[in-house]
């Protein structure tokens, strides 16, 4: 049986490589977030960026939302025979669900560096202060870019229960007599 820690955001990240981790969408919110927010630190004053920080907040905050919502919407939308295969992979359903986790629990990082930021940002030297703020907009430009990740395995999924569906509809066919489809 399971257990709580099975299904959290660490034991999930330790299960997944780092190029379904990190992937692509890292290394593009390295480039874009971190040249974009090193050009901010040197066109604007610790107060702009407070400001700036607020708006990846309010972002990442509704992004944080619709993720958990669509989390939800996927499971309940699951079929019984699509669960059925899915829970014939060597790690179920939960190779399917991890990537949710793993998002959900990226986007509340996200959350709080940048809640984080903003506490902090006046009171820190200025050094610290710039690193932290491009920390926190890598991290936004990188959550922003996993949504198109998660999107990417629900479109796949959907492809494969639309698969699932169409075999059962065969299997349905051919248990009927001249493969009439009336009861």
């Amino acid at each position: 049986m399971f257990t709580r820690s099975d299904f959290g955001f660490w034991k999930n990240t330790k299960e997944m490589s780092t190029a379904q981790l990190i992937g692509i969408e890292g290394i593009f919110a390295l480039i874009i977030g971190g040249i974009g927010c090193s050009f901010l630190v040197a066109a604007t004053k610790v107060s702009e960026r407070v400001t700036i920080a607020g708006d990846f907040l309010t972002l990442v905050g509704a992004l944080l939302g619709v993720m958990v919502a669509a989390f939800a919407l996927v499971i309940t939308l699951f079929s019984d025979s699509y669960l059925l295969q899915l829970k014939s992979h060597p790690r179920g359903v939960r190779t399917f669900l991890a990537p949710f986790m793993v998002n959900i629990g990226f986007n509340v990082g996200a959350v709080i560096g940048a809640v984080a930021y903003r506490a902090t940002a006046t009171h820190l030297a200025t050094t610290i202060e710039q690193v932290f703020f491009v920390i926190t907009g890598v991290m936004f430009v990188f959550v922003l870019l996993k949504i198109v990740a998660i999107s990417r395995n629900v479109l796949a999924h959907g492809a494969t229960r639309a698969e699932v569906a169409e075999i059962e509809e065969m299997q349905r066919m051919i248990g009927k007599p001249n493969g009439n489809s009336e009861p």
